[in-house]
């Protein structure tokens, strides 16, 4: 990849690491339980997208942690098992640290 190209990647990334975590704080002290529920259906979508928009390479890969095999981290198509919120809420942390990961790994290139 360009110089130019490692560059719109990694201010992507930086600004979906930025409003992911904005809306994770958000569902965490929503006060209600429907508000909770908005936040983290933002959250969802939020990850489908960014999926969606980048490159297929492995540098970029925005990846998560299987659920069956924490040791090993995987392109981030399990994204219907991030629905269960069971996956979804233990394996939080796991997911901001993976995007943190790949934001660094991006700048890195540049």
């Amino acid at each position: 990849m360009e110089t130019k190209e490692w560059e719109e990647l990694h201010n992507r990334l930086r600004t979906f690491y930025s409003e992911f975590l904005n809306v994770f704080y958000d569902s965490n002290t929503a006060k209600s339980k429907n508000a909770k529920e908005k936040s983290l259906e933002r959250i969802y979508d939020m990850i489908g997208k960014s999926i969606d928009s980048l490159p297929d390479i492995p540098e970029v890969n925005l990846l998560v942690y299987h659920e069956e095999n924490p040791s090993e981290m995987k392109r981030s198509v399990i994204l219907e098992d991030l629905r269960k919120p069971r996956y979804f809420e233990a394996d939080m942390e796991r997911i901001i640290q993976a995007i943190h990961l790949q934001t660094v790994s991006a700048n890195s290139k540049i």
